[in-house]
């Protein structure tokens, strides 16, 4: 009786823990794992992006876009949290919200931006971008260790060219960014 009693606070103990794991990820859009690193990039301003397609957000809809995470490697001369809306396969749509972050990004850290006015998940998608502006060639935005995703890698190269990292380096980065978006429960 006595091991039964324990193998029953046993199971529900992790039962509970189990159950609380699961009901952290229904709340988070990303398509990267741990932080690895962060790619040289080279003087000048870009966008890096992580887009989620209508049918990656059919199951949220009704629910808000509240906070925005991003790891930096090396906080840049300017960053700006940019949420898009519908636009195409390779180009994003409309602004739905932007704001400079600069002043509140730290390096070598995740770094957390509560969006001011919370953006409803609709019937489009939506593109999560950190633009960043820097003067020598460093690492930024943080990246995992790969393979990329089909929507992890986007990038906005210093002409105005979205593309994907790995087109952008031909294939010799391979990754996803460290951009996620926490939705309200």
């Amino acid at each position: 009786m006595k091991y039964s009693l324990l193998f029953t606070l046993l199971m529900v103990s992790l039962l509970s823990f189990s159950c609380e794991e699961d009901n952290l990820s229904p709340n988070l859009l990303n398509y990267d794992t741990e932080n690895l690193s962060a790619p040289l990039i080279a003087p000048g301003e870009y966008q890096m992006a992580a887009r989620f397609p209508v049918n990656e957000l059919e199951e949220f809809q009704g629910r808000f876009l509240e906070e925005v995470q991003v790891y930096f490697e090396n906080r840049p001369a300017r960053a700006e949290i940019i949420i898009y809306g519908e636009g195409t396969n390779s180009t994003p749509g409309p602004v739905l919200y932007s704001e400079v972050v600069t002043a509140d990004m730290r390096s070598n850290q995740w770094n957390t931006h509560m969006l001011s006015t919370p953006v409803e998940i609709q019937d489009e998608e939506l593109w999560l971008a950190i633009m960043v502006r820097h003067r020598d060639p460093i690492g930024t935005v943080g990246c995992d260790a790969g393979p990329a995703a089909s929507n992890g890698d986007l990038f906005l190269d210093d002409n105005g060219n979205w593309t994907t990292l790995r087109a952008f380096t031909n294939n010799a980065i391979d990754i996803n960014w460290n951009i996620r978006g926490v939705l309200s429960e």
